[in-house]
């Protein structure tokens, strides 16, 4: 797993984190992790934004309905649109007084961005 942490001047706090094969080729096993936040203090709005095999992916969700990419018909390309629109995984509010970790769990080939302000 790799994972990148930035934050901006109005302290917004952003972790990415990316868990896959080099090539996306190779199954892992899914994964349940914590992430440590130092520094982080009082409530704080949490999102969740995943794309993974099954979240947020148009083409591997055409692959398990078995639809060809020749022959679309308007009802398909309106449900892989709606697959390919960006949505939050979760939202919550975290109390950071009272913990300082978040858990994490997802599959293999999977890009989790988490947000916290």
């Amino acid at each position: 797993m790799r994972a990148l942490a930035t934050a901006d001047d109005d302290g917004k706090l952003c972790v990415m984190l990316a868990y896959a094969s080099a090539h996306f080729d190779t199954p892992l096993p899914s994964v349940s992790e914590q992430i440590k936040l130092s520094g982080v203090a009082g409530k704080k709005k949490v999102t969740v934004w995943l794309i993974d095999d099954t979240h947020v992916n148009p083409y591997k969700l055409a692959l398990r309905k078995g639809w060809g990419a020749d022959d679309y018909t308007e009802e398909q390309l309106k449900v892989l649109r709606e697959e390919g629109m960006l949505k939050p995984y979760s939202i919550q509010t975290v109390d950071f007084d009272q913990q300082d970790t978040l858990d994490v769990a997802f599959d293999d080939n999977a890009l989790v961005l988490i947000e916290i302000e």
